[in-house]
């Protein structure tokens, strides 16, 4: 009892000073759980567990997440859950989803709260692992008597965020352990191999997103976190993992930089001699312009090195696109420059061509066992 009330007074304390939040991450946790969740530290949270029906549709709403997920965690767990140490999946909201223990700790658990259909969100549960890291978008760990709850300071917790296929936060992978010897080295082992398993869950469930396109990889991946984009088959970026939205390459880039940079430039105009014309692609989803050599001349009605039909710079977008907002990448063509189809025409041309070429060689070497049939005319 002494213990939690010197702990209650350790996180009134900061919570009082003018400047604890602004210079610890920890304190402005301990600041949004008292003054705006109006949270207090010495009393425990009200019972507020989900029965089986509700549990059920909270799974059936995740029903795809759950899927990818769960091979992750029986992957993560024959190396992550031992004596006194769980394993846990929340949704988007910092409700359990699916734990991983041992048989022996699922007791222990229970009492702790740290089971299936509890919600530890930091309106709820103060700071901890799970919903601090939903609030602040990062991997966060809150070790023992840095929760705020003192009804919570037993455990310590490990929790990173996993992101959709549209970069938002889906969900949260948690480790929470009660053990006596976990230290700040096995926190780091922890939290390393925890962003893994959600770069993972976040692989498959932007693959699954856009699984009618092809996914391309920037670069390689950095703390189980990969670059990709998915191209359509007209090779236009329609998605961007979190990742790629915050590339290096892709952070001095935006929609309203585009869109500004479109406005500043006039379309081209074409003269009384202009001999342009509109025709289609083979699958008939996008017009292409192809256009004189007076209009070619002219600016364009997008910017040149955003967007180049044959400029130098598109190997350069294959390897780091300079795309971040889907609204803009969904006009920005990544394709490389590729050889134009002949026409029909071309093609008849070319076959009559070679075949010429062919009888030829034939005449020359004393062979003439074949009847030529003339060619038609073009």
């Amino acid at each position: 009892m002494a213990e939690a009330e010197q702990h209650a007074a350790v996180i009134r304390s900061a919570i009082a000073s003018p400047a604890a939040a602004a210079q610890s991450s920890l304190a402005a946790s301990w600041c949004r759980s008292a003054l705006r969740h109006g949270l207090d530290p010495a009393h425990g949270p009200a019972a507020d567990r989900l029965d089986a029906v509700r549990l059920a549709e909270a799974r059936q709403a995740n029903a795809r997440l759950l899927h990818h997920a769960r091979p992750v965690l029986d992957t993560l767990a024959r190396s992550i859950v031992r004596t006194g140490r769980c394993l846990l999946l929340t949704d988007g909201n910092s409700l359990i989803l699916e734990g991983r223990m041992t048989d022996g700790d699922a007791a222990m658990f229970d009492r702790a709260r740290l089971v299936a259909g509890e919600c530890w969100s930091e309106a709820a549960e103060g700071t901890n692992g799970i919903g601090t890291c939903v609030v602040e978008d990062r991997p966060v760990a809150i070790l023992k008597d840095q929760h705020f709850l003192s009804s919570n300071t037993q455990v310590s917790c490990m929790g990173v965020p996993i992101h959709g296929a549209d970069g938002g936060i889906i969900a949260a992978l948690d480790v929470s352990t009660n053990r006596y010897d976990h230290d700040l080295d096995t926190t780091a082992l922890v939290m390393a191999a925890l962003q893994d398993a959600a770069g993972s869950v976040e692989r498959l469930m932007f693959a699954d997103a856009f699984s009618d396109c092809r996914i391309v990889l920037l670069d390689q991946q950095t703390h189980g976190q990969a670059a990709m984009v998915a191209v359509d088959r007209d090779d236009l970026v329609i998605g961007a993992s979190r990742a790629a939205r915050h590339h290096a390459l892709l952070a001095g880039v935006s929609a309203a930089a585009a869109r500004a940079a479109r406005r500043s430039v006039r379309p081209a105009r074409r003269g009384p001699a202009c001999r342009c014309r509109t025709t289609r692609t083979a699958s008939g989803a996008r017009p292409v312009r192809r256009q004189c050599r007076r209009c070619s001349a002219q600016p364009q009605d997008r910017p040149r090195d955003l967007l180049s039909p044959h400029g130098a710079r598109r190997t350069e977008l294959i390897a780091g696109p300079i795309c971040l907002t889907l609204e803009t990448v969904a006009h920005w063509n990544l394709r490389r420059p590729a050889r134009p189809r002949a026409s029909p025409v071309q093609a008849s041309l070319s076959q009559t061509a070679e075949s010429r070429m062919s009888r030829a060689g034939d005449q020359a070497r004393g062979d003439t066992s074949w009847t030529c049939t003339p060619q038609p005319r073009c």
